[in-house]
């Protein structure tokens, strides 16, 4: 039975004229029994692509108030100086200095507990359940520890661990009855590094939860009997990916922009629960070769979504 390759089913959209119209065209796959309704819908909002990272622009049009130069000055050197003081970035393990969340956190952030330049070891404690915004741009975690077997951890919340630049690993992977990851609670996090393994537990994974992990290199889902649920952006941007593997019980939608923008991705399979696919779900996925699509009846196809 071919495999029917991804480019070439999509070159059945691209004649397509652009104004939005949507183009319903059948397709037959050879000596399959099945027959794949394909809607193909041109993407006339380019807006919305450009508005992708609005939040990562930054304002170079405002002019610089001359009256505050002096102190702005000053705080440009206090910002660069900050960043210099940190020196070098070392390996998990050469840390030495070890902090146990939330013993050691109660109502207070790492800013509040972690001296100024000190690379610290996060240790999970066992009867920890949650996992809020405390570390959010901590740029001095190195580690992450999870107990083994015994922790109680089910809920990692929104930004909780957005932006930790030197987060280089998890010791013994996410948490085995993890059920949720929050908006963007792993995004930035450019040196967490290997294969990510996300639990059999896991039922939900929100908005930009990985986005920009580009040190990662795999994507694995556990298999699950019950059904899991990906928002939009999910592994946007991380481009050190080659593969990943989607959960077998995934909703039926492959969510908006999931991986647009993973330039290293090569193979990946649809689960057949998916019957359709967001905008932008692959663009920018330049090495993507083939998708065995043999086992899927997909419904919507949008022409953006490579």
């Amino acid at each position: 039975m071919p495999i029917l390759s991804f480019f070439s089913f999509y070159s059945i959209a691209i004649n397509a004229p652009l104004a939005p119209l949507v183009i319903v065209a059948v397709v037959v796959v050879t000596d399959a029994a099945a027959v794949v309704a394909v809607a193909v819908v041109v993407d006339d909002d380019d807006d919305d692509d450009d508005n992708d990272n609005v939040d990562r622009d930054v304002d170079t049009d405002t002019d610089p108030v001359e009256e505050d130069s002096d102190d702005d000055s000053e705080d440009e050197d206090d910002t660069d100086s900050s960043n210099d003081d940190l020196g070098p970035v070392p390996t998990p393990e050469e840390v030495e200095l070890e902090y146990t969340y939330p013993n050691d956190f109660e109502g207070r952030t790492w800013e509040d507990v972690v001296e100024r330049g000190r690379f610290f070891r996060l240790i999970i404690d066992p009867s920890c359940t949650e996992i809020g915004k405390t570390f959010w741009c901590c740029n001095l975690l190195i580690e992450l520890v999870f107990p083994k077997n015994t922790c109680a951890v089910t809920r990692i919340l929104n930004y909780a661990f957005s932006d930790c630049e030197n987060l280089q690993r998890t010791i013994n992977g996410l948490p085995r009855g993890l059920v949720e990851l929050g908006f963007s609670a792993f995004e930035l996090c450019g040196s967490l590094a290997g294969e990510l393994v996300l639990p059999s537990s896991v039922r939900i994974v929100r908005k930009s939860c990985f986005r920009e992990c580009n040190s990662l290199t795999s994507i694995v889902f556990e298999a699950s009997t019950d059904a899991v649920e990906l928002d939009v952006y999910v592994f946007a941007y991380c481009t050190g990916i080659t593969t990943v593997t989607l959960p077998l019980n995934l909703r039926e939608i492959l969510p908006v922009g999931c991986l647009q923008g993973c330039t290293s991705l090569m193979d990946t399979a649809l689960p057949n629960t998916v019957k359709v696919l967001g905008l932008r779900v692959f663009k920018g996925c330049t090495s993507l070769r083939t998708m065995d699509l043999r086992e899927n009846k997909i419904l919507f196809i949008p022409v953006s979504c490579e």
